[in-house]
C-alpha cells in the first residue's frame, strides 16, 4: 500500500513539474566576463540621458525573444523576464556608462531620435536607439540541439547644447551553434554576451568620435 501511495505521489509531482514549464524566462542585463569596464576621469562630468530604446521588431508580444521546439514539435517560448526587451536593453547601456564614469540619468524617458526634440535638460548627450532583431531560438534536430541568436541595435548620441546629432550606428550580431543537450540557461548566457559585446561597442565607438 505505501509502495503504491509513493509511486501515485512521484508520478503526480513529475507530472505538476513538466505542467510548470510553459516559458523559459531569459534575465537580459550587461554582463562583461572578464575586468569591467574601467572609469575615466574625462567623462566624470559628462551628464548623459539614456532614453528608452524603441523595440522595432515588429511581433505581436513585446516579451517574447524567440522559442524552443522538442523533437516532438511541442514549442516552449523564451520570455524576457524582466518586462519588455527595450527596458533591459536600455538598462545595459546605463550599466556601462555609470561603470565607465558618466553621470547617468536613468529616469525613463522617451525620444523618437531626432535631436531637434531634445529636451535641454537632459545634459550634455542624449542617448537613444532602436532594437531592429533581438531572439534566442533553439530547436532539436535528432540528437542535437540547433541554436539560432541574433540581436541587430541601432544607436543615436546627440549633442543636447547644439541639438544635433553626435554619432550614429548600427550594431549586429548573430550567432549560430550545436549542442548534444538543450540548456535554457546557457542560451541565457550566449545572448547577455552578445547584448554586452554590442553595448561596448556601440559606446566605445561614440567615445572615439
Amino acid at each position: 500500500m505505501k509502495k503504491i501511495f509513493f509511486i501515485a505521489v512521484a508520478g503526480a509531482v513529475l507530472l505538476f513539474a513538466c505542467a510548470l514549464i510553459t516559458q523559459y524566462p531569459v534575465y537580459l542585463r550587461y554582463a562583461p566576463e572578464g575586468e569591467r569596464p574601467q572609469a575615466s576621469a574625462e567623462f566624470r562630468g559628462k551628464v548623459v540621458t539614456v532614453t528608452t530604446f524603441i523595440d522595432s521588431r515588429g511581433v505581436t508580444n513585446r516579451e517574447v525573444l524567440g522559442q524552443w521546439v522538442d523533437n516532438k514539435g511541442e514549442v516552449i517560448l523564451f520570455v524576457s523576464s524582466q518586462g519588455e526587451p527595450a527596458t533591459s536593453v536600455t538598462r545595459a547601456v546605463e550599466t556601462y556608462l555609470t561603470q565607465r564614469g558618466y553621470t547617468v540619468r536613468e529616469e525613463p524617458r522617451s525620444w523618437n531620435l531626432d535631436p531637434q526634440t531634445i529636451n535641454p535638460g537632459w545634459g550634455d548627450w542624449a542617448i537613444g536607439g532602436s532594437i531592429e532583431k533581438l531572439s534566442v531560438e533553439a530547436r532539436a534536430d535528432g540528437v542535437k540541439v540547433i541554436y539560432d541568436l541574433k540581436l541587430k541595435f541601432r544607436v543615436v548620441v546627440a549633442d543636447v547644447a547644439k541639438q544635433k546629432t553626435k554619432y550614429e550606428d548600427t550594431i549586429e550580431s548573430s550567432s549560430s551553434y550545436e549542442r548534444a543537450a538543450f540548456s535554457a540557461a546557457a542560451a541565457e548566457r550566449k545572448i547577455n554576451s552578445m547584448l554586452t559585446e554590442a553595448v561596448e561597442r556601440m559606446l566605445d565607438d561614440m567615445e572615439r568620435k
